[in-house]
């Protein structure tokens, strides 16, 4: 299944997603920030980052346009 990485600042919205994917048999990570997620998938092949563009700090553009 997929590796998939989770980017979101509330805690509610990641726990729905984690718990629906996980569901399906996918590998779920998860963090709270931009700086965090940049280095998730550097050091980890991920297959899908679902991202919040209104991150605190380094925003969902910034993280994109940084991969």
């Amino acid at each position: 299944m997929a590796k998939v990485l989770i980017v979101d600042h509330q805690s509610s919205v990641r726990k729905s997603l984690r718990g629906l994917l996980g569901k399906y048999g996918h590998e779920v990570k998860e963090t709270t920030s931009g700086k965090a997620a940049l280095e998730i998938a550097s050091n980890d092949q991920v297959d899908l980052m679902l991202l919040d563009i209104e991150l605190p700090g380094m925003d969902g553009y910034q993280v994109l346009s940084s991969l």
